[in-house]
């Protein structure tokens, strides 16, 4: 099978898009494993072992946030729901479909025996 036409129009095309789409595949999974490098600096910078306190102020009025407001929705939200299991409805088989009929063993009649005369 040839590798293409490069002087037919189509086949051009259809080259060139494939080119494309295979780059932008290439690029997509270097970005999904590797990454771009825009948060490179992150990883250099080493954690601090003691955090710094937050600055005290020195204020004698004691700060309280105002409770957050309750409403009726917000209380329908908590309540516990009441929710009943129910089974599906259908149909039930009126027979088992895996079963096959097995006839009866045969009867097997007595031999009679004629009594001597």
């Amino acid at each position: 099978m040839p590798a293409g036409d490069i002087t037919n129009p189509r086949e051009r095309k259809k080259l060139i898009g494939a080119a494309i789409l295979g780059l932008l595949a290439i690029i997509l999974l270097w970005w999904t494993f590797f990454g771009f490098g825009g948060s490179g600096n992150k990883a250099s910078q080493k954690p601090n072992a003691t955090p710094t306190p937050a600055p005290i102020r020195a204020s004698n009025r004691i700060q309280t946030e105002p409770p957050p407001e309750t409403r009726g929705d917000l209380l329908d939200q908590l309540r516990p729901i009441n929710w009943e299991f129910a089974a599906v409805a259908a149909s039930e088989a009126k027979r088992n479909i895996f079963v096959y009929y097995e006839p009866p063993p045969p009867v097997q009649k007595e031999s009679v025996i004629p009594t001597p005369t």
